[in-house]
């Protein structure tokens, strides 16, 4: 008999480690396919340009290619790469830079 309840006491142990595994695997296989979703916009490729060239700036703004290289000397403008001859502007801070420096009235006044 108590050989019997030796034997039932250890097959309820081994019953609960596996219902607890089972949970814990449950749990980490809900938490990879959540964390998959997120990460799963990572790897699509990058759609809208990061740079803008000096042309494309002239034309983005409405004014001439000499402004924007005036622009471009003015110590709070936004660092800028440079590849060969081509200058190349960081398209989201330039446009911010852009904005608080030259239209400054239209932000105080919302």
């Amino acid at each position: 008999m108590a050989l019997l309840d030796g034997v039932l006491a250890a097959e309820r142990a081994n019953a609960e480690t596996l219902i607890t595994h089972s949970k814990e695997h449950a749990a980490i296989k809900a938490a990879i396919e959540r964390l998959s979703a997120e990460v799963a916009h990572l790897q699509e490729p990058r759609t809208e340009p990061i740079y803008m060239s000096v042309d494309q700036a002239a034309a983005r703004y409405g004014i001439c290619r000499v402004n924007i290289y005036e622009i471009l000397k003015m110590p709070e403008c936004p660092a800028t790469l440079k590849v060969g001859q081509r200058r190349l502007l960081p398209i989201g801070k330039f446009d911010a830079f852009m904005e608080e420096q030259f239209l400054p009235e239209e932000r105080s006044s919302q």
